[in-house]
């Protein structure tokens, strides 16, 4: 009983292994993926992640100067404001008030003034009009008085003549003596003007006193812009309370002309990557749109593991599209070579020994065979010593 069991067991052993090895000779071998030598140009590029980042400079956060209400706004979300434009405006009724009575104020005194001023300058007036009468008579009364002093010369003997001259002469003193009182008057009546016209202006001057105080009163209670720039946080609306959060800013200003990308990198990353170097950007939040830039600087900043080497690309973001925090796909083109003999970039490997090494197929075995390689690119890498053109190279299956 006991043997016919055993007996049984190894049966169906024997036709389990038998119908395994038929099925794995049946099944499809899996093709080793390959790829022939060949002249290639090649194009090295660095990829890195990044974030967009705007200098402290170029960004400017306003606060709210106290608890209050807000009276006016004058901005939002998305606009492009200028340094100093007026964003909006805090509830200071009291300060309001006393802006609106001193400038009416101003123009009380500026009107009583006026008035004043030509209610007294028609006697200023009518004295320079006397004036220049008395100017034109002492002017023809010495013309006539010299006229009648040449005739007595012609004829001194004349008792008419003599007559007339002194006549003229007297008439010449009687003009003079007319033309100093216009003078005099003149004098006078602008003396009664600026003595009429001082309290108006000082009442004047201490007006606008007044209204510069309530100016700058008023002033204060307007927010503006600390900086050029798009708004990107705006946190008041009219008639809302502001300030219960001091530290809550109101709005949040970005010149988005000047923002930039950090890219951080890897030691090995960083030996390619130098100042002047091409770089193509993309940012998840825009689709469809890419970004040139260069790269400017490669900065040090410290890190847990010691420094951190982060590539700094400034670009042109014409359009606003790049607001900072925005993650950034970032590419640097580190280096181009053309018409040279390379290999699919997945056929590169390395053995245990670290060397650098591609499975060649030689004499219908693969082999590995040390190479030197020099551009690494996305699709293919430059082989400078080790393999011949047309040789037949080895993809590693998870590379392909």
């Amino acid at each position: 009983m006991h043997s016919n069991s055993r007996r049984l067991r190894q049966i169906i052993a024997v036709a389990s292994a038998l119908l395994i090895g038929a099925l794995s000779a049946c099944a499809p071998k899996q093709e080793v993926p390959t790829a022939r030598v060949t002249r290639q140009d090649v194009v090295q590029w660095v990829r890195l992640n990044g974030e967009a980042i705007v200098p402290p400079a170029s960004r400017a956060e306003v606060l709210p100067p106290y608890r209050t209400t807000v009276a006016k706004v004058f901005s939002g979300v998305g606009q492009t404001v200028k340094e100093g434009d007026v964003l909006l405006e805090l509830s200071a009724p009291a300060a309001q008030a006393s802006y609106q009575q001193n400038r009416e104020a101003v123009l009380a005194a500026e009107s009583a003034l006026q008035k004043a001023d030509r209610q007294y300058s028609q006697a200023v007036q009518r004295a320079q009009s006397r004036l220049q009468e008395a100017r034109k008579k002492e002017q023809q009364a010495r013309q006539t008085a010299e006229k009648e002093v040449s005739a007595v010369g012609s004829n001194p003997e004349s008792p008419e003549a003599l007559t007339g001259a002194v006549r003229a002469g007297m008439n010449m003193e009687e003009a003079a003596a007319e033309r100093k009182a216009a003078e005099q008057a003149l004098i006078q009546a602008k003396a009664q003007r600026e003595a009429a016209l001082a309290p108006y202006k000082r009442q004047l001057e201490m007006a606008k006193a007044a209204f510069g105080g309530a100016q700058s009163a008023r002033k204060a209670a307007a927010i503006r812009a600390p900086i050029s720039g798009e708004v990107l946080v705006f946190n008041a609306q009219e008639k809302a309370m502001i300030g219960e959060n001091a530290a809550t800013p109101l709005v949040v200003i970005v010149d988005l002309d000047k923002v930039k990308v950090h890219a951080p990198m890897t030691a090995e990353q960083s030996a390619f990557v130098k100042e002047d170097l091409p770089a193509t950007l993309a940012f998840p939040l825009i689709p469809n749109e890419t970004f040139a830039g260069e790269v400017e600087n490669i900065d040090t900043q410290p890190a847990q593991a010691g420094q951190q080497r982060i590539a700094v690309i400034p670009f042109k973001n014409e359009k606003g599209l790049v607001k900072p925090g925005m993650d950034a796909n970032v590419g640097i083109k580190a280096g181009e070579a053309k018409n040279v003999l390379a290999v699919p970039t997945g056929a590169v490997d390395r053995d245990s020994t670290g060397r650098t090494v591609v499975n060649v197929l030689r004499n219908g075995n693969w082999e590995p065979v040390v190479v030197t390689v020099g551009l690494t690119g996305a699709d293919f890498t430059e082989i400078r010593t080790g393999l011949e053109e047309g040789e037949t190279v080895q993809i590693t299956p998870d590379k392909a």
